[in-house]
């Protein structure tokens, strides 16, 4: 067993969701994931399926438990929603939380993660936390973004057989928006490690992440090198990348949009 400054990892097939980020010999082989954004608040739901690579041994298949991590962005401060302060007042920001009795409650309200694999849900008891600037080995710095501390769950000792039966495994949560000089920001970012060389996230019938904008809003969507424009009540259609960010800024009708002398595209 490893041990990262308090946090006891399995030594076994790693599985990093998203973004489910796979490791070793596990890639995510689909992924469909709705983004429904207002004012308020950006709600997700995701549903993923795995493959293993071929070069994965019979007994890798058959006997290894495997760890999914499911990482999400979570506005450090900075945001309009009284979720958020109260979130932080019964969670740490760099390091391991337990979600429990005493604050599930407060949990739910601020981020509502649920997760199942086929019909049959997962229980979400721990996460932690980094925030930007986190130099520890166990805090990425590509999941390290400027405003936003990153919440990565932990989901133990999963039987290989989702990955071999493909088995979807979907994943819902809510985000409160981050709010930067009076521009309220989402923020999403795909990975998909080891996928193997003739497989595309091009293929809309594998890969797709869809922003929908509430009839409250409208989305100024930033995607590579790509700039588009959702109106009030429309929606968008993307084709993931890894490590590729998809970040939107909300509007509403009507409200002028801020300008930051901050810069937080990168």
């Amino acid at each position: 067993m490893r041990t990262l400054t308090g946090l006891s990892l399995l030594v076994c097939l790693n599985v990093y969701a998203n973004p489910l980020a796979p490791t070793e010999h596990v890639y995510i082989a689909s992924e469909h994931s709705s983004v429904n954004v207002s004012s308020e608040e950006a709600r997700l739901n995701e549903v993923f399926t795995f493959n293993y690579s071929p070069e994965a041994w019979g007994s890798e298949r058959e006997s290894h438990p495997i760890l999914i991590k499911i990482p999400v962005w979570f506005p450090e401060s900075g945001s309009d929603d009284p979720s958020v302060e109260a979130f932080w007042k019964v969670f740490q920001k760099d390091g391991l939380n337990q979600v429990t009795a005493a604050n599930v409650d407060v949990f739910s309200k601020a981020v509502g993660m649920r997760v199942s694999i086929g019909d049959q849900p997962l229980g979400v008891a721990s996460f932690y936390a980094f925030t930007y600037g986190n130099t520890n080995a166990w805090a990425p710095l590509y999941w390290q973004q400027p405003g936003y501390s990153c919440l990565v769950f932990l989901l133990n000792e999963l039987p290989p057989a989702f990955v071999q039966d493909k088995t979807p495994v979907t994943i819902s949560y809510r985000l409160p928006l981050l709010n930067v000089d009076g521009q309220k920001r989402f923020f999403y970012l795909p990975n998909f490690k080891n996928l193997p060389k003739n497989k595309s996230t091009a293929d809309f019938n594998k890969y797709s992440v869809q922003l929908s904008a509430s009839q409250d809003c409208s989305l100024n969507i930033s995607h590579g090198q790509r700039q588009l424009t959702v109106d009030p009540g429309k929606a968008v259609v993307l084709s993931p990348k890894t490590e590729q960010a998809i970040r939107a800024v909300i509007k509403r009708p009507g409200i002028p949009e801020a300008h930051s002398p901050r810069d937080f595209t990168r």
